[in-house]
């Protein structure tokens, strides 16, 4: 009984597993006590139930054990009451009223072609009641009424009374009367109203059959059974083997065979215990043969039909002696049977739910159990080998990425570096034309800026061979994560552009040089170191500058000197040479500067941008940044080749850890609802074993 509260008992597979078109596993089983009334409608049961889910099955069927547990004490409370209760119930004018009448032989209870019963109509022996024959009608919320036994038929159709009791004398002997029986059981005679009156009343008396030890079914013979009845039949076969079938109104059927072949074969259907017994237990009647004529006198005592001349009355009043004669039987003489066998059919009904609903579900945990070991099984060297897979990728993205990184800064370093060192060299490259002394800081001006453009458009070049190996970076890692199980469709959104690389950071260390123009830039002054070669060959380089192409005759230049000696002393000819000299090599020095320019500016001021680019560190950092850049958008690719790989790893663990969980629970579920078909199955045999023929509560 704690399963429904604890453990699903019932297995439907879910809508996943029915997609994949598992078949195999187990269909709820066939219940007698514990089905479940499900409105499918064209749907077969077991696929509704799946679609229902199990937390909603459950719930119904916590609800139906429920109701089964209640319907056990109910059971055997009836058992330990002395009272016997014989339930008259059928369809709308099966003549309900009018059997009930017949086991009297008084027209007690109202008959008429209309609905007359709408209550339920308790009859008991007027001894329960002082000997006084009255009516007492109950109503909610007030005590009960009494009434003459004439006024019956007005309290029956009188809506404010749910229910009545009928004292009544009956006058027959012991031997011949149900109610008057020598005090060997208290018998009282229910007449409900009809099933299909209405669906209050329907509902009432099925709920009233639990409380019933014998249930008079009485079916009409020009009807048949219809759905009311065949439902309410069902319901009551799940406690009640046997039921007494009374097909009444048998004399007005002119086809008696076929219609005898008819009702047979649906009592089969619906009952199969009762078919079995039908020499006992169903029994086609009228009831009217036992009575006298109709009168509304209540009171009068029928007599039966005495007309020996018909032999047609005689038989149908045969008919019901032997229906009034097994139901003696059944309830006074076998009483331990119609007792205890409603509730040994019940308790025997649930039992046999419970072992197939433990069974059925022990089936599927053993299913589940072997699923989930074998993906266990499956799995863990999966997760093994894919965890040995992801540490090896992420080593070689690694690798690709420092490799990768390491020759463009080295490339960059390179390129960059050698630009500086030579950045003096060649400038008839740079397109700056010197166009004399008056142009000098122009023309470097025009050399400086020549000079750092060229440096930046090796940077330039630097950014390009980066775009392209990143680009080859970018497609090595994007095939590793396809080739180890990422497909083509996780790295759809992943689009490289490499002209977007550097395209807000560019040279940004560029504008930190500034380099000025002095007049040292122009004055080689390692060269203008004043020394006797350099002063004799600078005089004589100026001296031939000044005159012209007199420097070539010695004698032509001497011969002016040696007459100014003559006419001048040696103090004065002092006097005039020694400014003449310094003249000579200051004119001499300026026109050595001004011819060196083309080749000195460059020098200094590739010396100049040299001295302060190193200063700042642009090679290494412009090579770090460019490195760094690539290292950044090779990490994307990256990024997303380890998730998509930790990815795989977590979800072959959450496989490996929900079918870890799987097996657990449904070991257990094997363990416990195991305990539970043995256990039902030994509590089946043990209720099997008791015979009924024997003392209440005596064992065979």
């Amino acid at each position: 009984m704690q399963a429904a509260n604890s453990t699903w008992p019932l297995h439907y597979p879910s809508s996943k597993q029915l997609d994949n078109g598992v078949s195999s596993l187990p269909t709820a089983p066939e219940l007698l006590v514990l089905q479940l009334d499900l409105r499918f409608g064209s749907l077969h049961r077991d696929e509704f139930a799946q679609r229902l889910g199990k937390d909603t099955i459950a719930s119904v069927l916590e609800e139906k054990m429920g109701t089964c547990i209640r319907q056990l004490l109910a059971l055997r409370e009836r058992i330990n009451d002395p009272l016997s209760k014989i339930l008259v119930t059928g369809d709308v004018n099966a003549g309900k009223s009018t059997f009930c009448n017949a086991l009297l032989r008084r027209r007690i209870l109202p008959e008429d072609q209309q609905p007359c019963t709408a209550i339920f109509c308790e009859v008991l022996h007027a001894k329960k009641n002082s000997g006084l024959e009255e009516v007492h009608a109950t109503a909610p919320q007030h005590a009960d009424d009494v009434f003459p036994l004439q006024d019956l038929e007005q309290v029956v159709t009188d809506s404010q009374y749910t229910q009545c009791k009928v004292f009544v004398n009956d006058l027959r002997t012991a031997d011949e009367s149900l109610l008057s029986n020598k005090g060997v059981v208290d018998i009282t005679l229910i007449d409900a109203p009809g099933l299909n009156h209405d669906t209050t009343h329907t509902t009432a008396v099925f709920a009233r059959q639990q409380e019933i030890d014998v249930v008079v079914f009485v079916v009409s013979a020009t009807n048949h059974f219809t759905i009311s009845a065949k439902e309410f039949i069902r319901a009551a076969t799940a406690e009640k083997e046997h039921l007494f079938i009374v097909v009444n109104a048998f004399d007005t059927i002119v086809n008696k065979e076929r219609c005898k072949k008819g009702i047979m074969e649906q009592i089969r259907q619906l009952s199969p215990q009762t078919f079995n017994e039908a020499s006992d237990l169903i029994h086609f009647v009228s009831s009217n043969a036992v009575l006298g004529p109709s009168s509304k006198t209540q009171g009068s005592i029928g007599t039966g039909s005495k007309n020996d001349n018909k032999n047609t009355d005689d038989e149908r009043a045969q008919a019901f002696e032997r229906l009034e004669r097994s139901l003696r039987k059944f309830v006074l003489e076998n009483r331990a049977r119609s007792k205890l066998a409603p509730a040994r059919t019940y308790l025997l009904n649930v039992l046999h739910d419970i072992n197939r609903l433990a069974a059925s579900t022990a089936e599927a945990a053993q299913s589940e159990l072997a699923r989930a070991s074998e993906v266990v099984e499956d799995v863990v060297p999966q997760l093994e080998t894919r965890r040995k897979t992801v540490a090896e990728v992420g080593t070689e993205i690694d690798s690709m990425i420092e490799s990768t990184c390491l020759e463009v800064f080295e490339h960059s370093r390179s390129t960059i570096g050698d630009g500086i060192a030579h950045a003096g060299d060649g400038t008839e490259n740079y397109e700056v034309v010197y166009a004399g002394p008056w142009t000098a800081f122009q023309y470097a001006e025009e050399l400086k800026d020549a000079m750092l453009s060229r440096i930046a458009d090796l940077v330039i070049r630097c950014e390009d061979n980066a775009r392209t190996h990143a680009a080859k970076g970018v497609n090595s890692i994007t095939e590793l994560g396809v080739l180890h199980g990422g497909g083509t469709s996780a790295f759809e959104k992943l689009q490289f552009r490499p002209g977007a690389m550097f395209s807000q950071k560019r040279d940004a260390l560029a504008r930190q040089v500034h380099i000025s123009i002095d007049l040292q830039d122009f004055i080689d002054w390692p060269t203008l170191v004043w020394s006797e070669k350099f002063a004799s060959a600078g005089m004589a380089l100026t001296l031939a500058t000044a005159v012209g192409g007199r420097l070539t005759d010695l004698h032509r230049w001497l011969d002016p000197a040696l007459m100014l000696a003559r006419t001048v002393d040696s103090d004065s000819f002092r006097r005039l040479v020694i400014p003449g000299v310094l003249i000579t090599v200051i004119t001499a020095t300026v026109a050595h500067v001004l011819q060196q320019i083309p080749d000195v500016v460059p020098r200094h001021l590739a010396a100049k941008i040299s001295a302060q680019l190193s200063a700042i560190d642009y090679v290494h950092a412009n090579s770090a940044r460019i490195a760094d850049r690539v290292r950044s958008v090779l990490r994307i690719p990256a990024n997303d080749v380890r998730t998509m790989l930790d990815r795989s790893i977590r979800d072959l663990e959450q496989r490996r850890d929900d079918s870890t969980k799987v097996r657990e629970k449904s070991h257990a579920a094997l363990k416990y609802f195991g305990n539970i078909v043995r256990a039902s199955t030994a509590e089946g045999n043990a209720v099997r074993d008791i015979s009924l023929d024997a003392p209440p509560g005596t064992p065979e």
